[in-house]
This record gives structure tokens, C-alpha cells and sequence, in this order.
């Protein structure tokens, strides 16, 4: 987290994985904790031509601090790399709670993104890996990478301090990248989550 004491250790891990999308599918806010579940497209190769499919190939749980530094700091990112964010207007639609039925506690509404061509494939076995934020931004050949850290303790050795471990990396288009950040932005802001009220973030390069 960017909030992190400067002295923190942070531990990179070459292994940690990096998982390519070509965007983002939805948002689910439940218990404080934001759950992204991004998409690629596949194409069947034993037909010509083969049909394209969307799956949903990972999902990053993070707190609502996390998304709240990741919305900003990616806008921010995105705006210094000379790309416009803000010129792609948000693109999610809202389930309403009345769908659920009375007797049951009524969840945070499901958002996501308004499909649009090939049919979208859930995939329950997709990776799924919590972070407490974005640690940093890379990109390199249109692709931006989002580098996501968590906290780590050492239950060896009583009250050791906690350290920061890189726990992957999510690799996108840039105009995947910008929808990102503001669909994010305008989603927190929906559940009324301020995101301009954010210092720092993530660093760049």
C-alpha cells in the first residue's frame, strides 16, 4: 500500500504470476472488499473461421482503500503517459437489489461492464489472488502492467515486522487500462466511496 512506512521491505517475487486481459469484466464490492474480475477474448483455432468467446481468465480482491489508490494513482498514471482517461466515458450498468427476494439481506449491487459482441464465458477455476493495493505502473509496447502487493508476516518470530511482497501482475492494452480507471472511478463514486480523497500512489515508469 502506498501508505506503507518507507522503511517496509519490499520482496520481488520473478515468480509471482502476470496474467494478460484484454480488460475488465466487472466489480463486486462485498464486506469492504472490491473483487475485479477481468477478461480476454479466446478464438476456437479448430475452426475457419473459429468463433470468438470472451473468459474470464482472473479475479484480484483487494479492500476499497486498495481500489480507491489504484483508481486514482492509474488515472494519474495514464494522464502522464499522454493517454486521456477521461475522454472514455463509463460503460456499467447497475442490478438493482429489488431483484433479490425480501427475506434475504440485500448485497452490494453487482456492476459490470455493459457486454458488447462475443458471448462472455465464466470460468469458476480462474485465478483468484487478494492484494492490498497497486505498488506500481509499467508500460512498455502499449501494454501497461499493474504490479499489486499484499502485507506479509513472519509467525516464525514474535513480532517481527510486516513486509510487502509483489503477488502479481495484471498486463493490459492501454485503452483497456483507461476504461479501467474510469469505470473503477465512477464505481467507487457509486458506492459512495470517495476516490478523490486520495494522496499518492503508486509509483511509475
Amino acid at each position: 500500500m502506498t501508505d506503507a512506512p518507507p522503511n517496509q521491505k519490499l520482496i520481488e517475487l520473478p515468480g509471482a504470476p502476470e496474467i494478460f486481459v484484454d480488460g475488465i469484466s466487472g466489480f463486486f464490492l462485498h464486506h469492504q472488499n472490491l473483487r475485479l474480475t477481468f477478461e480476454a477474448s479466446r478464438v476456437d483455432h479448430a475452426q475457419n473461421p473459429g468463433p470468438v468467446t470472451r473468459h474470464i481468465v482472473a479475479r484480484v480482491i483487494m479492500p476499497s482503500a486498495g481500489a480507491r489508490t489504484l483508481a486514482v494513482g492509474l488515472f494519474d498514471f495514464l494522464k502522464k503517459m499522454g493517454l486521456e482517461p477521461g475522454n472514455v466515458a463509463p460503460s456499467v450498468t447497475v442490478q438493482s437489489a429489488k431483484t433479490q427476494p425480501a427475506a434475504e439481506p440485500t448485497p452490494k449491487p453487482i456492476v459490470e461492464v455493459t457486454p458488447a459482441g462475443p458471448a462472455l464465458v465464466d470460468q469458476p477455476g480462474a485465478p483468484e489472488f487478494y492484494a492490498d493495493g497497486a505498488i506500481g505502473f509499467y508500460l512498455n509496447h502499449g501494454i501497461l502492467r499493474i504490479a499489486l502487493e499484499a502485507q506479509r508476516f513472519d509467525h516464525a518470530n514474535a513480532g517481527a515486522p510486516a513486509y510487502r511482497v509483489v503477488v502479481g501482475r495484471i498486463a493490459m492494452p492501454t485503452t483497456s487500462a483507461s476504461a479501467l480507471a474510469v469505470n473503477l472511478f465512477d464505481f467507487l463514486k457509486k458506492m459512495g466511496i470517495d476516490p478523490a480523497s486520495v494522496s499518492g500512489g503508486p509509483t511509475m515508469q
